[in-house]
């Protein structure tokens, strides 16, 4: 746990101090997995745990895969094959309520539908569970920059440098 702890310190501190953070949001979908080891190690972590439509996530899985595929990059099965997709959409949604039900002081359930429709309520009901102030700046994330954008974008294949630029919306949300 010691070693986890510090790995995770060292791996995101230079970047906490290089954008002067006060607080760290580490959005890999895996982490749902581990959310119990998370807070083990994090005590005062909270957790917000998205949700989104298992079709558009399978779709979105599918994407990456084609990318992948076109640059000659191999990827996990899940982005490859539909049915590899649904059963890891499977397991990581039944972690997540897993998690949420037993810790719901500390997790968070935000359906992402939800938040690119109704984006106001959502971020609002988000800044009071982590304790933030709320600013109209969130409606608009796609004027800032992200501190990690170039590290995932730098092969093309799980996002895409416009996909920073985007705004909230529901374009995506029936993929």
């Amino acid at each position: 746990d010691r070693a986890t702890y510090e790995f995770v310190e060292r791996l995101l501190g230079p970047i906490v101090d290089s954008a002067e953070a006060r607080y760290v949001c580490e959005k890999t979908p895996t982490n749902v997995l581990v959310f119990s080891e998370i807070q083990d190690l994090f005590p005062s972590a909270r957790f917000v745990f998205v949700i989104r439509d298992p079709r558009a996530i399978v779709s979105s899985m599918q994407r990456v895969g084609a990318r992948a595929r076109a640059k000659g990059i191999r990827q996990r099965r899940y982005a490859n094959e539909v049915v590899a997709s649904v059963r890891e959409v499977k397991e990581h949604l039944e972690a997540g309520f897993s998690f949420a039900s037993r810790s719901p002081d500390r997790c968070l359930t935000v359906c992402y539908e939800e938040l690119t429709t109704r984006p106001r309520p959502v971020t609002e009901r988000l800044c009071e569970f982590l304790g933030l102030e709320w600013s109209d700046s969130m409606l608009y994330p796609e004027r800032f920059p992200h501190a990690g954008q170039h590290s995932l974008t730098r092969e093309g294949v799980w996002y895409e440098p416009a996909e920073f630029e985007r705004a909230l919306s529901p374009q995506r949300n029936t993929a």
